[in-house]
């Protein structure tokens, strides 16, 4: 060992045996005090606690870090306060769900944790724990949550594939391909790309590997790499498609989409208050685009999926997007250091130098790592001055992601480079590759172009079957949506074909609105807001209040029902009959929906593309259908109530509520209304 690596072993030593006497013991169980947040909006400052159970900023952590220090140095006290670590988890791990699929904070961070344990002490009934870990989540793939790196799918499926070594095949690999069915069914597949949801408080689905694009790609590739399947390189692709729109030339990073000051609501359990402020007309200030240079959210963690795509894929492009991401990673680490942990610190992002390093060929990242490192070194570890840690005030921690544990285990690495990165874990090429053929490609890509334009597809094939495959064989260059392309061949062919341009126009109508309103969807928040801020069915005078569409509602009229022809077995179909037909386009839970109306819900919706109140409406349909006055009343009440319950419309006026409490409709999926 050289003398550089030996001083780096000394200073995770030095971080070790600190870790080791801040244990608290209770038998043979033992954890450490950590600082969390407290959970007060508009508060920011840290209590001590003891660690959790899982791998971010708890116990198991800690315990992984120790285990990693002993098999460097086969120094007993830091196994066995391993041992003690992970028995503590073990007692905690007892009241998790059998959903906790997080890597970083659920079960299987924990299994990890013990699958590193055992091989590293050579005891094989900590195999058998990991493997009880597991077993409950079996099956329960559906009920992910979380489906990010950090807590879900994402970060659960690296870990699964690399303890195959180790661990029953059928159990890991049948975790992680069902783990891979929950990403892909949960993949919102937008118009620009495939990306995934879940945090309310942002205006866009996030970038980054944490909690975003990134990260369900990486998993992705991961699932690709030891099957082989390129369904799941296919949905990765689309998920860096997603991202690519997004990249900032001029800071070298994609944006942090979290609204900051939203998710200080949402995060404490304080969405009461945040309804009386909106109510009260003081409304959170407007999101400005942040950049963050992190492993959590921005370029360095962006790069690790880049510099893993380049790696498996050999496609120029990635390595373009990993050198774009390498460069302002390198650029941030000259700063001054703000904290030198794993998940947002200094260190955290020389994993993506060091991986750089590797993979691009430049040497120079490596040392640009291994400098940082020794400057946090000679400011803190050598004068005995508590690490600069990611918690908040930069206060010392012991903990993996934001502590002293993790610095600990970067040290490790630049020591002995066959630690595994905890970042950004890997697994061998294990698969036969199949080759990602083109007759692939138009597979995946005809399915995607169905979920957009199915309806329009299968019209154009029953009238002109010859020409719809050229509209999917549409070439599309690296880094082009694909829905994109194949929306642009649809309406080219809908406008030059002049013997049927009305009826293409007609079955195209819907799909085609349904296309522009996910396309200008820019704030996902303003929903969420909305629905925060308006009066419950209870509180709204259904008879003073005026009521009007919701923006993120479109209807749209079209003068066939080609649902209905579409459905009849005809060997020449003939046109279809008039019949028009109003379909609702909106936007709900971030997706975009389209659902046929019934007549009466069509008639009230259409009253309401203007404000009115009740007595408006009915007036307007009294004129318009010939049915009782009692009927036309009763009907139009049901319906707004029904409506305004999902959402489907707002209410303009806000009076004192009701002094007749009208009867609440219950939330209901929006096609019912």
């Amino acid at each position: 060992m050289t003398a550089e690596r030996e001083r780096w072993l000394e200073t995770a030593i030095s971080i070790g045996e600190r870790i080791v006497r801040g244990a608290v013991w209770d038998g043979p169980r033992c954890t450490w005090m950590v600082r969390i947040p407290d959970r007060i909006p508009g508060v920011r400052r840290a209590h001590s606690t003891p660690a959790s159970g899982t791998l971010y900023q708890g116990a198991p952590g800690i315990a992984l870090f120790l285990t990693e220090l002993y098999r460097c140095t086969r120094e007993t006290r830091f196994l066995r306060a391993a041992e003690g670590g992970l028995q503590h988890s073990l007692e905690l791990s007892a009241s998790a769900p059998p959903w906790s699929f997080g890597f970083h904070a659920g079960l299987v961070g924990l299994a990890y944790a013990f699958y590193r344990f055992g091989m590293i002490s050579e005891r094989p009934e900590s195999f058998s724990t990991a493997e009880a870990l597991l077993t409950p989540l079996v099956g329960n793939a559906e009920r992910d949550q979380g489906i990010d790196v950090i807590g879900g799918a994402a970060g659960a499926i690296p870990a699964l594939l690399v303890m195959r070594d180790h661990l029953r095949d059928e159990l890991t690999l049948e975790l992680a391909r069902g783990l891979g069915e929950r990403l892909l069914n949960r993949a919102r597949r937008g118009c620009s790309g495939w990306s995934w949801g879940g945090v309310a408080s942002a205006v866009q689905d996030l970038t980054g590997l944490a909690h975003g694009a990134s990260g369900g790609a990486y998993a992705l590739l991961e699932l690709y790499n030891v099957t082989g399947e390129v369904r799941y390189r296919y949905a990765a692709e689309q998920a860096f498609t997603y991202e690519r729109q997004f990249y900032d030339a001029a800071e070298g990073n994609w944006p942090d989409f979290r609204y900051i000051e939203l998710s200080e609501y949402l995060s404490f359990g304080q969405v009461a208050a945040l309804r009386a402020r909106l109510r009260e007309g003081d409304p959170l200030p407007p999101y400005h685009k942040t950049f963050m240079h992190a492993w959590c959210h921005g370029a360095p963690g962006i790069g690790l999926a880049r510099l893993r795509a380049y790696e498996l894929l050999d496609t120029q492009q990635y390595a373009d997007e990993a050198t774009a991401a390498v460069e302002t990673t390198l650029r941030g680490i000259g700063d001054r250091p703000d904290n030198y942990s794993l998940c947002h610190g200094y260190l955290g992002n020389c994993e993506t130098l060091i991986l750089g390093a590797g993979i691009l060929g430049r040497p120079e990242l490596q040392s640009a790592a291994e400098h940082r490192a020794d400057q946090g070194r000679a400011e803190f570890e050598t004068v005995g001055r508590p690490w600069s840690c990611g918690t908040l005030g930069t206060v010392s921690d012991p903990s993996l992601l934001v502590g002293e544990a993790g610095i600990g285990y970067f040290f490790l690495r630049l020591s002995d480079s066959s630690t595994p990165c905890i970042l950004f874990l890997t697994s061998e090429r294990r698969a036969t590759d199949k080759e990602y053929q083109p007759r692939h490609i138009a597979v995946l890509r005809r399915a995607y172009a169905e979920e957009h334009f199915g309806n329009t597809i299968r019209v154009i094939e029953r009238l002109q079957p010859e020409t719809f495959d050229a509209l999917t064989a549409a070439d599309v260059l690296p880094g082009d949506s694909e829905i994109l392309r194949i929306r642009e061949a649809i309406r080219a062919h809908v406008s030059t074909d002049r013997e049927r341009a009305e009826l293409f126009a007609d079955a195209f109508a819907v799909e085609d609105c349904r296309f522009r309103l996910a396309a200008e969807t820019k704030d996902l928040t303003q929903e969420v807001l909305e629905m925060i801020k308006r009066p419950s069915s209870t509180e709204v005078s259904w008879e003073a209040s005026r009521f009007v569409l919701a923006d993120h509602v479109k209807l749209v009229r079209t003068r066939c029902d080609w649902t209905d022809w579409l459905t009849r077995e005809m060997s020449s179909p003939p046109a279809p009959a008039r019949v028009p037909v109003i379909t609702a386009v909106y936007r709900h839970d971030g997706f975009v929906h389209s659902r046929r109306l019934s007549s009466w819900t069509a008639l009230v919706l259409e009253a309401v593309t203007t404000p009115r109140t009740n007595a408006e409406i009915v007036a307007r349909l009294k004129a318009e259908v010939d049915v009782s006055d009692e009927y036309v009343s009763t009907a139009v009440l049901e319906q707004l109530q029904a409506a305004y319950a999902v959402g489907l419309i707002r209410c303009e006026v806000t009076p004192e509520p009701a002094s007749v409490l009208v009867a609440a409709v219950e939330d209901v999926p929006p096609g019912n209304a």
